[in-house]
């Protein structure tokens, strides 16, 4: 038995090791913070019913604020561009699962009078291209710039604008089936030209977020008695579409999809309310594990609009009650944080326990669900962990340990079978 204690004891001092190392190293590659006098940053992430996130940025300056929104997946870091009347800043953030901001700052700034020169783009339609003769492109080229709209091409396939200074990617669309794009490094109060060449029959979609309304979680309720499909832009508004090429159930495994717009119509504000909910339900039941709803649509300016929504669906519940340890029979056991995911998947979930520890996954695919719940009281940690088979409803009791609880051989959970009626 001592032997068997020393060795849990070495694991854990090399776990505690490792998790301070990866800490390290995640630390160190995280782009440097600077401080700009009067300006502030801040970040919240607003959680869609789809495969993507919209996160929202907020700067605070002394010109006011100024909030940008951008679509992210869970666990995404990057670097932002937002501008204010006092200049343009970069700001690193970094999410983790659906809405926790794990860091946010910025990390550079441009001042007004040194972040811009003037860059007049020049569009062109290839008429020749083997003799290189190229013609202007016609009014109403948009033009981008490092994602930002920037405005239309005038009757002489141009438009100039003041623009950030460094290294910028500038593109160009004509819709529905015309893009280009040129990268260009512009100096504070440089004025520049740029030519691009529109290649023809490219597929052009807009920056936009997939999102069913009837999703929790990724997890569609199979008991379900509606279903809403709908395009959101990055200010969270729906987007009215004209007409819908197709939806599609796509095979992830490769085999032969399954297209279903007959069974949808679309509305005038521009969302897809699903008519064969019968049908449909035969489709999605005849699958396993993860499925694939593909959708394309089009404004009635052009403007196209093309995603997958990646979603399963609910076979069981499992409920639970957080249970303090034999070394803390007092230990609170209210407003606990339990991340869960399906092995194998991609799929992650939360939720909180309420004021007597218990708490409920209610919408679970077949599976291995793997289950954690932390918290730190007086300065020591607990852990309520397993993985536990979905083939069935469930209801656990689940023990809150710490290093001398494991040791002393206390159960990590206990599983009870629960009716389906449950």
């Amino acid at each position: 038995m001592n032997v068997i204690k020393k060795n849990l004891s070495v694991v854990l001092v090399l776990t505690v090791i490792l998790t301070t190392v990866i800490s390290a190293i995640a630390a160190t590659s995280a782009p440097a913070e600077i401080k700009v006098e009067g300006a502030s940053v801040s970040a919240i992430v607003d959680k869609l019913n789809g495969n993507q996130n919209r996160l929202l940025i907020t700067v605070k300056d002394n010109s006011g604020s100024n909030t940008k929104s951008f679509f992210v997946a869970n666990n995404a870091e990057g670097v932002y561009s937002i501008s204010t009347n006092v200049g343009e800043y970069k700001v690193y953030v970094d999410v983790k699962g659906n809405t926790q901001v794990r860091a946010c700052y910025i990390i550079k700034f441009n001042g007004v009078g040194d972040s811009t020169g003037t860059l007049t783009t020049r569009v062109l339609l290839p008429s020749g291209v083997a003799n290189g003769d190229y013609r202007p492109a016609p009014a109403g080229v948009i033009i981008i710039v490092n994602d930002d709209e920037i405005g239309a091409t005038d009757a002489e396939g141009t438009l100039t604008f003041p623009a950030p200074t460094g290294d910028i990617m500038v593109e160009a669309k004509r819709y529905p089936s015309n893009w280009g794009q040129a990268s260009v490094t512009l100096e504070s109060h440089e004025k520049k030209q740029i030519d691009i060449i529109l290649d023809e029959g490219k597929e052009i979609y807009e920056n936009s977020t997939l999102v069913m309304d009837q999703l929790q979680d990724s997890v569609l309720d199979r008991n379900f008695n509606a279903l809403t499909l709908r395009f959101l832009n990055c200010d969270g508004k729906s987007i009215v579409l004209h007409h819908v090429s197709w939806i599609n159930l796509l095979d992830p495994r490769g085999g032969a999809n399954t297209y279903v717009e007959q069974l949808f119509s679309l509305q005038p504000d521009g969302t897809l309310i699903l008519n064969d909910i019968a049908t449909f339900k035969s489709l999605l039941f005849a699958r396993s594990g993860k499925i694939l709803l593909d959708v394309e649509g089009y404004e009635i300016d052009g403007r196209g609009h093309r995603k997958t929504i990646e979603f399963y669906v609910s076979s069981y519940r499992v409920t639970g009650q957080l249970v303090a340890p034999p070394s803390k029979p007092d230990l609170s056991v209210a407003g606990i944080s339990i991340s869960a995911t399906i092995l194998g998947t991609d799929l992650e979930l939360n939720t909180v326990s309420d004021t007597n520890g218990y708490f409920e996954f209610p919408l679970l695919p077949k599976g291995n669900l793997s289950f954690t719940g932390e918290t730190v009281q007086g300065g020591i940690y607990y852990y309520g962990t397993g993985i536990v088979v979905l083939d069935g409803n469930k209801s656990l009791t689940v023990n809150m340990l710490n290093t001398v609880d494991l040791l002393n051989g206390v159960e990590r959970f206990i599983v009870t079978p629960m009716s389906s009626g449950k």
